[in-house]
């Protein structure tokens, strides 16, 4: 029988859902829009429409994890969001560091960089359990 999921990571899965949902909404609806209120523009709205899809799935793949009762239901999700905020945000300091990226990234860094770190957490934990 596998462990049963904390409670902080369903808490996770659940901040987790809400966050991506709700970019994924502005990127995928309104790109243009967003872009321009963020400072970050598309090179052309299906740039953004992409993202807001990736982050829709995501925030999908958080909300149904959530209330899953098994660690074995929920490992692949958190590896995969693990993998996903640990490479975006070492992609996002590199950009920001080296390339015309507006400040609004470093607020990106500190949200996405804080749930790879819970996803990792969470994954060794209970991984050994």
């Amino acid at each position: 029988m596998s462990a049963s999921v904390s409670s902080g990571l369903k808490t996770t899965l659940l901040l987790h859902a809400l966050f991506a949902g709700i970019l994924g909404v502005f990127y995928f609806a309104v790109p243009v829009r967003w872009g321009e209120l963020v400072g970050w523009p598309p090179a052309q709205p299906l740039d953004h429409r992409v993202i807001g899809a990736a982050f829709l799935a995501f925030a999908l793949a958080s909300w149904l994890a959530r209330g899953a009762g098994s660690w074995g239901e929920v490992r692949i999700v958190v590896a995969m969001h693990a993998l996903f905020a640990t490479l975006a945000t070492l992609l996002l300091v590199w950009a920001l560091l080296t390339a015309d990226v507006p400040a609004l990234g470093w607020v990106y860094v500190v949200i996405v960089g804080a749930f790879a770190v819970a996803f990792i957490l969470a994954y060794r934990q209970h991984s050994s359990a």
